[in-house]
């Protein structure tokens, strides 16, 4: 009587190897897939962070909306345009302000180098109106003033290749705020299944996600608004003209990233 073989297949043997390079091929693929669409996306994060925090901080706003409306979409679009309102039109005033402001402050400074009064305005500053001769045997001002501003013309074409590219960050961030928006509880349900945690715990760090972004932004516009209060009234006090345009560009600048309220008050305290 023949003995039973109980040795496993040759053909399991290979087999499991074999799902192992595929698993190892699959997993290859799919790193490389993610790292290149972060990559593709990694320009436009600044837009993606903006449009996230300003879906969290105006929901109520565009909950009330939908309320009214109906209609998810149009309830989308409306709110998209009542943000772009709140935050667009305090720019543009702010600008036109500026604008009108540069012409003839660059007209004076033109004035002032061109006749020789800015000789008796750095006499005046502490320490640089003393060693003024001195200065001037290694700095032009007058030639100084005129490169300045020839550098500011030439680098015009560049202030617009930047204003173009801020264009469209702001365009990406209006088209995935309509879309936050719209599909809010779409994208929640699909963070929710890909995150290692059960609902709860999901709906928990949400909450805690949406403090952080409250507290941040709304953080930021309380310390502009100060900058910009305690700004104004420092130059009505010392009798600049403006004060309330400039207090408001202060407040305006002390929230945006990188720049800052010094841009204002710093030219300020060397004119004093």
């Amino acid at each position: 009587m023949a003995t039973a073989d109980l040795s496993p297949p040759a053909a399991a043997d290979e087999r499991l190897p074999r799902g192992r390079m595929h698993l190892a091929a699959l997993a290859a693929v799919t790193v490389a897939a993610v790292a290149f669409c972060l990559f593709l996306a990694k320009p436009f994060l600044p837009a993606l962070t903006w449009a996230v925090a300003l879906a969290v901080v105006a929901y109520p706003l565009h909950r009330f909306v939908a309320r009214l409306i109906g209609n998810g979409t149009w309830a989308a679009g409306v709110s998209v345009t009542l943000v772009l309102l709140v935050i667009v039109l305090p720019i543009l005033a702010v600008t036109a302000a500026l604008v009108n402001q540069a012409g003839p402050a660059g007209a004076m400074v033109q004035e002032h180098v061109a006749d020789g009064r800015w000789r008796e305005l750095v006499s005046r500053v502490p320490y640089v109106g003393e060693h003024l001769p001195q200065i001037e045997q290694h700095v032009n001002p007058e030639q100084t003033a005129r490169d300045v501003f020839g550098r500011l013309t030439q680098d015009f074409a560049g202030l617009l290749s930047g204003s173009a590219w801020a264009f469209l960050q702001a365009l990406t961030a209006v088209f995935i705020l309509f879309f936050c928006f719209r599909d809010r509880e779409q994208l929640l349900a699909g963070l929710r299944d890909v995150l290692p945690v059960t609902r709860p715990e999901a709906d928990r760090l949400f909450g805690k996600a949406a403090d952080a972004v409250h507290a941040t932004v709304f953080g930021t516009l309380v310390v502009g608004v100060l900058q910009g209060v305690t700004g104004g009234l420092l130059f009505w006090a010392l009798g600049l003209p403006g004060a309330l345009l400039w207090g408001v560009v202060m407040a305006v600048l002390s929230v945006l990233p990188v720049v800052g309220a010094f841009l204002v008050w710093v030219p300020a305290a060397v004119l004093l």
